[in-house]
């Protein structure tokens, strides 16, 4: 294992360009929407379409999921993934 810095990672990864900016040292990530994923059946096959909202319903996770209840109540097509090992627990 390396003992270099995160500093020295940092260089190494970008080439240092992009963190001699003092606003890029700083920045946070912010959302500017959030992607529904629906479904749209068509002749050809299944179609995956998006349903952007703003940022704000991202804010909390109750307000997220209100979003996406009113959208399948609304009759949304919604595309829920669903892996394999699924045992019917949620975030």
């Amino acid at each position: 294992m390396s003992n270099k810095t995160m500093d020295e990672l940092k260089d190494e990864m970008t080439g240092g360009e992009m963190f001699d900016n003092e606003v890029l040292k700083t920045a946070t990530l912010s959302a500017l929407g959030i992607a529904i994923p629906i479904n749209l059946n068509h002749p050809n096959g299944r179609l995956r379409c998006y349903i952007t909202l703003p940022a704000e319903f991202a804010s909390k996770k109750e307000v997220l999921f209100a979003a996406i209840k009113t959208l399948a109540e609304k009759g949304y097509p919604l595309d829920f993934y669903k892996s394999k090992e699924a045992d019917g627990k949620s975030f």
